[in-house]
């Protein structure tokens, strides 16, 4: 191999590939192959493989090929060429065209891994020559395609693989072979690697400074998702969707926050948006509203599910609250606010009153579906009560009469904290409280003292991402897998549970729960992220009942705090790690803070 790069300063940074700067949303890499065979283009293929079968079969053909081939790295062509001796004449006819497809998913499936990627950039920064090194049996051009899942990769950084160059990382040849590329000795190059025997104890042997990258591991929200196994879709895997998609987001934000969006807000929008969607196909409704502020997230994962699939439905953000409708019901025909409610619904909405209408909101009562029934009667004149729908996360109390239908995808949610819930969903705007500002809504501005605000692009930016990372995926399994909203909610409800059980001190902060024990933010959210004096704190948790007297009693300091009942001295300990963990999480700076909660 013929480098392009001159180390400057006689550095060089080695990184490996999977599990350290990629990562793929799978528990094994040998799942993939079970959805090899849904992302075969070709058109001369009338019947793909089964797909289990099939992974049987290539499992089974790589070991085989790695057994004849003890000395040197093994192919992508070295694997296939084992299948078409063992395999039956279905698989033989289209092995070409699963080749190309098991490609194709390497590429489709790949998500950076932004810690990694900051490393390397900080490597590039210091003048260091980059480049990467793997054990990978897949052709360059193929892994090349793979890293560009990060805009960090560049087209000039060498690419090191075992599959080319005939030596692995493995028994130290690779690196022996990268430091005789540059020109260097060992003790001028790095190496950042997940494997203990190959990233790590070689290239230490022969004095490369490597360092082990422990990022791929679960933690505690993925752990017990994982070990949950509530799909029957063989090689899915919603930890390790909620784990490649944490991976992926911006380190900017604090990694509690971070295991939240990716673990429960996640899988709970998706399983929202399909099951919305879904429902409307069933009751043939021509428009889905999905209802500010707590829809607007299940609103872009929506988008995400009509793109990819290629959904039928005219789907909309819907501006509205309680107390805009109540202003519509009692304002007299002619009156501002009636007028702009029109304009909005029919000009931009495209209602009218022969519409079939399906709205989407969190819960817990319906009580705004009601009003919204009572809106449409008045501006539209006739609209009928069976004209209308909604979906919900839950219903806690049985909604009004003569409303519409209502279907509920959790069907025991009195156990949810619906004020910890909402704050999950809610949208980065503002409140919106009349139709008589509707021209300028979509100039709400972020209030800049609600810290669960602070931190709803992260829980956007994951919930579109895992969307699209699960679409990806299943490629075309997606529409046959009729249980999936369920499965999805039921992953996305024990993440909410473990939120709501034990929050570590960041989240308890982050979302409101040590707030709402010290009483300092009791029914307000606008004040999240506010500083909690050491007295008030310590007055409000020890007063009688305080635990049970709080929105989110789950979360209380007295919950959080193991060591709270080892007398006034650990009573004073947890009040003033409360206090900072509260400012720090407050501040932008506190980001080294959070990643150790």
């Amino acid at each position: 191999m013929t480098t392009t790069n001159n180390p400057s300063l006689g550095t060089v940074a080695t990184f490996d590939i999977f599990e350290t700067l990629i990562v793929r949303p799978l528990d094994r890499p040998d799942d993939l192959h079970y959805f090899v065979p849904f992302h075969i283009n070709s058109a001369n293929i009338t019947q793909r493989p089964e797909s289990r079968s099939w992974q049987k079969v290539r499992v089974r053909a790589e070991r085989a090929a790695r057994k004849s081939n003890p000395h040197r790295e093994i192919t992508l062509s070295d694997i296939y060429k084992i299948i078409q001796e063992i395999s039956d004449n279905n698989i033989e006819i289209a092995l070409d065209a699963l080749m190309e497809a098991e490609k194709l998913a390497e590429v489709c499936v790949a998500k950076p891994i932004e810690a990694s990627w900051q490393r390397l950039m900080l490597a590039r920064t210091e003048n260091r020559v980059i480049a990467y090194a793997s054990d990978m049996y897949l052709p360059m051009r193929t892994v090349r395609t793979v890293l560009k899942c990060s805009p960090q990769y560049r087209d000039d950084d060498d690419v090191f693989l075992s599959s080319e160059l005939g030596c692995r990382k493995s028994d130290g040849s690779m690196f022996k072979h990268i430091a005789k590329t540059f020109g260097l000795p060992f003790g001028k190059m790095s190496h950042l690697g997940d494997n203990k025997m190959s990233d790590i104890s070689i290239p230490r042997q022969l004095g490369v400074n490597a360092e082990h990258c422990s990022a791929v591991r679960y933690l505690r929200f993925e752990k017990e998702q994982s070990e949950a196994r509530v799909t029957t879709q063989p090689g899915l895997s919603y930890a390790a969707i909620g784990r490649a998609v944490r991976l992926s987001l911006p380190v900017s934000s604090p990694v509690s926050v971070r295991q939240v969006a990716s673990s429960v807000v996640a899988p709970l929008a998706s399983a929202l948006a399909l099951f919305t969607l879904r429902t409307a196909e069933r009751q043939k409704c021509d428009k889905v509203l999905f209802l500010a502020r707590d829809g607007f997230i299940v609103s872009e994962v929506a988008k995400e599910f009509i793109k990819h699939e290629r959904m039928a439905c005219d789907a909309h953000y819907f501006y509205t609250s309680r107390a805009a409708l109540d202003e519509v019901i009692n304002s007299v025909d002619g009156s501002e606010c009636v007028i702009r409610f029109k304009e909005y619904i029919v000009e931009e909405l495209g209602l009218t009153s022969d519409s079939r209408i399906l709205i989407q909101d969190l819960g817990w009562k319906g009580s705004i579906q009601a009003r919204l029934l009572k809106c449409l009667l008045k501006v539209l004149g006739k609209f009928e009560d069976c004209q209308l729908f909604g979906t919900y996360l839950g219903l806690k109390e049985d909604p009004p009469a003569k409303s519409g239908q209502f279907f509920a995808l959790c069907t025991d949610s009195q156990w949810i904290n619906s004020s910890l819930v909402e704050a999950l969903f809610s949208a980065g705007h503002a409140s919106f409280d009349s139709y008589k500002r509707q021209r300028s809504v979509r100039a709400l501005r972020l209030d800049d003292h609600d810290l669960t605000l602070k931190f709803s692009h992260v829980h956007l930016q994951a919930s579109v991402d895992y969307a699209s990372t699960l679409t990806r995926l299943l490629k075309g399994l997606l529409p046959l897998h009729e249980s999936i909203h369920s499965e999805l909610c039921e992953i996305g409800l024990l993440g909410l549970e473990i939120l709501q059980r034990t929050p570590s001190l960041c989240e308890a902060v982050v979302y409101g729960g040590i707030q709402h024990a010290s009483n300092s933010d009791h029914g307000n959210t606008t004040h999240l992220g506010g500083r909690i004096g050491m007295v008030q704190l310590a007055q409000q948790l020890l007063k009688k009942g305080a635990v049970s007297s709080t929105h989110w009693p789950q979360a209380s300091i007295l919950v959080t705090m193991s060591t709270f009942r080892m007398g006034i001295v650990g009573q004073a300990v947890n009040f003033a790690r409360a206090r900072l963990a509260n400012r720090r999480c407050s501040s932008p700076l506190s980001i080294g803070f959070a990643a150790s909660q």
